[in-house]
């Protein structure tokens, strides 16, 4: 059973085999120590009898006879009821009965509050390595809520408390790294959204100085027809990243479900800066596409893919390579 392999459970079931074994040795102990104190204390009683019985003049063949007599008579009986003697005489009454018992009753008390002090210790040890487990168990569970992964459950043992700690364990893993993924993703969506933002800027501050023109050159049609088509390609390129930010902020909310298909690496990358083609030869630049290669792709990469080679072509000079 898994309960037995837990050190701490094993340790203390170890600790009340050896109480018990320690309880049955000491009272084997006890009983035989109490048979010689009683042998002693009987001995002692018969000494006194004899002394007396000497004294008065019994002879010393009626004492021995006496002493090996085991019969009883009523006669006997009465004599003892009569001096105060028998069946219920006081304790007080029975000098070495009354010290008899007043020794049994110390030993066994000596014996009960040693057992109990050592029993009350093992069990005090027990516990208080339990409940420091417990609490580092909750330091560390509440730094997992926290999203502080730092500290870590003890795994390093058997048993089914630390099988529930090598779970929590997975389960923490598995939530530190969903986290991490997150908070990649969202670097990643803000430092796109920061990048078209920027570049919103460049079209729309070409809009307003297009306008201006126009509206102060209103009977220039050459002027007009010029600075509209500049207005039609500004248009367009805020257009364009109006939908990169569309796409981008759907893939986030998880609203655009990929489907595996196997498709060509070249025509994907040419699919994907086929609308940086018109841009890269304004600007003197070329992008050259050199794979031919299959690969298995989930879904369709076609927007981070623009989304990047845009990236790389907005830092690139005139005459650089793509």
């Amino acid at each position: 059973m898994s309960l037995y392999r837990d050190k701490q459970i094993k340790g203390f079931l170890l600790f009340l085999i050896s109480f018990t074994l320690l309880f049955i040795g000491i009272g084997i102990a006890l009983a035989i120590y109490q048979v010689n104190n009683l042998e002693v204390l009987w001995l002692m009683h018969d000494e006194a009898v004899v002394s007396s019985l000497l004294e008065h003049g019994a002879s010393k063949e009626t004492i021995a006879t006496a002493f090996t007599n085991t019969e009883i008579s009523e006669g006997g009986r009465s004599l003892l009821a009569a001096t105060g003697l028998g069946k219920q005489a006081e304790i007080n009454m029975r000098p070495f009965l009354n010290q008899f018992q007043q020794s049994t009753v110390c030993i066994m008390l000596c014996a009960m509050m040693f057992l109990l002090f050592m029993l009350a210790i093992g069990m005090f040890v027990f516990f208080w390595k339990r409940k420091r487990l417990y609490q580092q168990a909750d330091r560390v569970l509440t730094n997992y809520i926290n999203g502080d992964y730092s500290c870590h459950l003890p795994q390093n043992y058997e048993g089914g408390i630390f099988q529930i700690f090598s779970s929590v364990e997975q389960l923490a893993t598995m939530l530190q790294s969903k986290n991490e993924t997150e908070h990649r993703a969202k670097e990643f969506l803000k430092d796109t959204i920061s990048d078209i933002s920027h570049q919103l800027k460049t079209p729309l501050a070409a809009l307003a100085m297009y306008q201006e023109i126009i509206e102060n050159e209103p009977d220039n049609a050459e002027t007009v027809k010029q600075f509209a088509a500049k207005m039609g390609i500004s248009l367009k390129r805020m257009e364009q990243l109006i939908l990169s930010m569309l796409k981008i902020t759907r893939l986030d909310t998880g609203n655009i479900v990929f489907e595996k298909n196997k498709c060509r690496v070249s025509e994907l990358i040419a699919h994907s800066v086929n609308e940086l083609t018109t841009r890269a030869k304004n600007e003197n630049k070329e992008i050259h596409n050199d794979t031919a290669h299959y690969a298995r792709l989930n879904g369709s990469s076609t927007s981070a893919d623009g989304l990047h080679t845009t990236g790389i072509l907005k830092h690139r000079t005139t005459g650089d390579f793509v």
